[in-house]
């Protein structure tokens, strides 16, 4: 990816999702910590994740543990 995009080795992360039950109960800041911790582990200098614009509350999970989101703006394509 390097030679492709020009920038450092970064992780994606897509689709993460807790049952409404469990939320709060720290599942999904383990989840997370444990991607990042791979992504390190594997030469990733940045994670990137894409969230749906209507989920809110998920948004706010994903800045408490120190993503910054604002400006931001995912564009995929399927191949």
């Amino acid at each position: 990816m390097d030679a492709l995009s020009g920038d450092r080795p970064f992780a994606i992360i897509e689709r993460v999702v807790t049952a409404s039950h469990v939320r709060g109960l720290g599942f999904g800041a383990a989840l997370m910590r444990h991607a990042e911790e791979t992504a390190m582990s594997r030469g990733a200098l940045k994670v990137m994740l894409s969230s749906n614009t209507r989920r809110e509350e998920a948004h706010r999970f994903y800045e408490r543990l120190g993503y910054d989101g604002e400006g931001s703006r995912l564009f995929k394509k399927y191949l």
